[in-house]
């Protein structure tokens, strides 16, 4: 069966299983797999929609991020920006601090990144409130890539790498997720 995601019937639908969701559990927050296979026009529609409605269940800080496996900013902000969602995970942030942290590339590509962090600005969405994170189920975690981008470095370097990717997470603007 084939499902029109741009169809007016399907965002009806659509809304109306996630309104019963939101009414039956109250979550924090929803996490949107594949955003990026579902035309846009679906969730300028759908996301403030369902913030509104997390509002009047009394969920004052419900928030979404939507999964776009995409590292460029100008496409990932295209989601926040004319998609409606209030955020993405940063699929840029991750690949900067991998290539920096564990791949000893120039810190430079982190200043490259944040100085594209006014793509993400408007009424409902800011570079602060993207979903940082520095790997995850689909592609690799921390070890993983740090053993990939310096093998032969000893054990405590590794260790040291790290952590001060993590503290760079946690200490950067975004929200961390860690998976």
């Amino acid at each position: 069966m084939k499902i029109t995601s741009w169809n007016v019937n399907s965002i009806k639908a659509r809304n109306a299983h996630v309104q019963r969701y939101l009414k039956e559990f109250k979550p924090d927050g929803f996490r949107i797999d594949t955003v990026r296979h579902v035309r846009l026009p679906f969730w300028q529609t759908f996301s403030p929609s369902i913030m509104a409605y997390a509002q009047e269940q009394g969920i004052p800080n419900f928030h979404i991020f939507g999964e776009v496996y995409d590292p460029n900013p100008a496409q990932l902000s295209r989601f926040t920006t004319e998609g409606k969602l209030p955020s993405v995970l940063d699929f840029g942030f991750q690949q900067a601090a991998a290539d920096v942290f564990y791949r000893k590339h120039n810190p430079q590509t982190i200043d490259a990144l944040f100085a594209q962090d006014d793509l993400y600005i408007d009424e409902d969405s800011q570079a602060d409130l993207l979903m940082t994170f520095l790997g995850n189920h689909d592609m690799g975690r921390t070890g993983y890539f740090i053993e990939q981008g310096v093998p032969d470095a000893s054990n405590e370097e590794k260790l040291k790498r790290s952590i001060l990717s993590h503290a760079f997470m946690y200490l950067s603007r975004g929200i961390p997720v860690v998976y």
